[in-house]
């Protein structure tokens, strides 16, 4: 619908992965809380602003977040 929020879930694997990832640390500045990581190994965090991964901004998009 025009105008709604939206959600997706995708895969990355490999080389862009890893890059990907670097980036979304670095806005973390590399320090993630316990409560990030589950008791099976598995982690996950979010950014605010989708800028700050060094993407373009779209002012017909705005600003959005993203969860890793």
């Amino acid at each position: 619908r025009r105008f709604e929020k939206i959600a997706c879930s995708i895969s990355v694997r490999g080389k862009k992965a890893e890059e990907i990832l670097k980036k979304g640390l670095a806005v973390k500045e590399f320090e993630l809380r316990k409560r990030n990581f589950s008791n099976t190994g598995n982690f996950g965090f979010g950014i605010q602003e989708h800028i700050d991964l060094g993407m373009r901004y779209d002012p017909y998009t705005g600003i959005f977040g993203m969860d890793f």
